[in-house]
């Protein structure tokens, strides 16, 4: 999958969310507390499905290399990889 591709599947996600606050609005009632919770693990699904993409996505060469270049000390170095590769800045394309 491209990164256009999660840019388009995202809008579609904002737009179905969108909407949903619409109708909410509309009929003037408010969520009730599971679906508010149901939402909440909705929302986090969404979150944790789009970093596992961004992290299968990474070039893990790339990231191997770089390492090797930085140095970096240990403490730093697992933060650093997790950084990139939600950064997106070494992904695959």
């Amino acid at each position: 999958m491209t990164e256009n591709h999660y840019l388009e599947q995202a809008e579609k996600d904002r737009l179905e969310l969108e909407q949903h606050r619409l109708n909410y609005m509309a009929l003037n009632v408010t969520p009730t507390q599971a679906q508010r919770l149901a939402f909440c693990d909705y929302l986090e699904q969404q979150y944790e499905n789009t970093l596992k993409k961004m992290i299968a996505n990474t070039d893990k060469q790339a990231l191997g290399e770089l390492l090797d270049l930085l140095e970096l000390p240990a403490e730093i170095e697992s933060q650093f990889i997790r950084d990139m590769a939600v950064s997106g800045l070494l992904a695959k394309d």
